[in-house]
């Protein structure tokens, strides 16, 4: 029906909505590109559920030597380019000689490698459970006034 859709056409079979519901059944079986008006193109891919981005090291630097370039004049070595005292990137964006917008798809780019990695490596994926548990734990301490027991000081 989407594809049907932007393409102003009747270009696939579509099939009837389950009033139960509100939703229909795939009537393809096999992936095929559909040409749109303007020069796109739509996949339809039935049983794919969603598409994710798998990036690696050598792929962010590929994609962002100009940010990579720039870190290389960073105070710390392990700079994160998000608060750190000498940060070249932020400078760069302060300054204009960086787009706040690339910065931003840099760090997106960053975070789904470094998730792409954990999927694949279950030592790592464990090591992040650890840290977030241990970094969870904290904040609900922190909101809650209270110590690592669950109870709040100064008695109970």
């Amino acid at each position: 029906t989407l594809t049907n859709a932007l393409a102003g056409s009747e270009l696939t079979a579509t099939g009837e909505v389950r009033a139960s519901d509100a939703k229909g059944r795939h009537t393809t079986t096999w992936r095929e590109l559909h040409p749109l008006p303007g020069g796109t193109v739509m996949i339809d891919s039935p049983g794919i559920r969603s598409v994710g981005v798998w990036a690696d090291a050598d792929a962010l630097a590929a994609t962002f030597s100009d940010v990579d370039e720039i870190a290389d004049q960073c105070r710390f070595t392990d700079c994160g380019h998000i608060t750190e005292p000498g940060c070249a990137v932020l400078a760069a964006v302060a300054d204009g000689s960086l787009a706040a917008p690339r910065l931003e798809a840099w760090r997106s780019l960053v975070a789904e490698a470094n998730a792409a990695g954990r999927r694949t490596d279950p030592q790592a994926q464990r090591q992040y459970g650890r840290r977030f548990a241990k970094e969870y734990k904290a904040a609900k301490k922190r909101k809650s006034g209270g110590t690592d027991d669950g109870r709040d000081e100064g008695g109970g």
